[in-house]
C-alpha cells in the first residue's frame, strides 16, 4: 500500500509534551483500505517528500475511513517514544 506523503513537525502541538505530529497526504481507495480492516494488511508505508519511509499501523485511519476509502490530508500525533497519540483531518 502506497500513498504520497507530506512530513513536516507541528509546532502546535504544544499541549502535550514531547509530542510530534507528522502532516500527511492520503488516497486510499476502499478496495485497499480493506486490506488494512480485515487485517490482510497492518501498516500503511508512505514516502514523505523529503525521501524518508514512514510507516504507521493503518488501523489508526478506521476513524477517517468513508465508502470511497481514505482521502485527505491528515495530522498524526505522535509522543517522544512513537507511540500513537491521535489523528486528525485538517
Amino acid at each position: 500500500m502506497r500513498a504520497v506523503a507530506a512530513v513536516e513537525r507541528d509546532r502546535e502541538f504544544g499541549v502535550i509534551k514531547g509530542a510530534q505530529a507528522l502532516t500527511v497526504r492520503l488516497a486510499i481507495p476502499a478496495e485497499e483500505f480493506e486490506r488494512l480492516y480485515s487485517g490482510s494488511a497492518r501498516d500503511v508505508i508512505t514516502v514523505a517528500e523529503s525521501g524518508e519511509t514512514v510507516r504507521f499501523p493503518g488501523h489508526i485511519l478506521r476513524t477517517q475511513v468513508s465508502h470511497e476509502g481514505v482521502h485527505g490530508r491528515f495530522r498524526i500525533a505522535f509522543d517522544s517514544a512513537g507511540r500513537f497519540i491521535s489523528i486528525a483531518r485538517l
